[in-house]
């Protein structure tokens, strides 16, 4: 949904006659031009966009990648607009902002993002049915971020070693990216007073560590 009242819908459904791949009859393309809004799934491989998606018999560990362009950059939102059948008896729909490392849940509320203008993007989005489990023995303490005028320097703790680091901006556009092995890493960046990034540092065991800061 946009402010302006434009929109986008997007059907999933599940039934035992159909496969979780291209089911000729069942799943519906877009139909969209160039400069519309899109809201769109991505099945396998293919190079189309689709509108309606039918699975097949419904389990909740199942994803379904979304890929979207917008008109306008500003803030987008993402809601559910009617449920039925298993999601009228409690079970939830989730939504990964891979971007920014966010799991959502639809069910309770819309999603509020920022995309940029024109920017067809295939890899932020993913409808889940399953809330992610965050087990582990340590939080982001264990990492350390220091700005140094011209730079960032990042340490760990434990000896925990940074496998990649990338920042973006407050629209989600990326800023610099790193892949490193070390458990000290410095990258050349200039911030400017009261900026907004997001930084996401992945750690060599597969750990995502998302910090949200600005400059002062």
């Amino acid at each position: 949904n946009l402010k302006n009242g434009a929109y986008r819908q997007q059907l999933i459904a599940f039934k035992d006659t159909a496969i979780d791949g291209l089911t000729n009859g069942q799943d519906g393309q877009s139909l969209e031009s160039e400069n519309d809004i899109k809201f769109y799934s991505i099945i396998n491989d293919e190079e189309k966009h689709f509108v309606i998606q039918t699975l097949n018999t419904f389990n909740d560990t199942k994803t379904i990648p979304l890929g979207f362009m917008v008109t306008t950059t500003e803030i987008h939102q993402i809601s559910l607009d009617y449920v039925e059948g298993v999601f009228s008896n409690n079970q939830n729909i989730y939504i990964e902002d891979t971007l920014l490392n966010i799991t959502h849940n639809l069910s309770s509320s819309p999603y509020n993002f920022i995309g940029d203008a024109l920017e067809l993007i295939e890899n932020r989005f993913v409808i889940k049915f399953r809330e992610a489990l965050h087990v582990n023995d340590y939080n982001n303490t264990i990492l350390n971020v220091i700005d140094n005028v011209t730079e960032l320097i990042f340490t760990t703790q434990n000896n925990y070693r940074i496998k990649s680091i990338s920042i973006y901006n407050a629209l989600g556009k990326q800023l610099a990216i790193k892949n490193v092995n070390n458990t000290f890493v410095n990258l050349p960046i200039q911030i400017k007073k009261g900026q907004f990034l997001i930084i996401s540092t992945i750690l060599e065991n597969g750990q995502i560590i998302t910090n949200k800061i600005i400059k002062k």
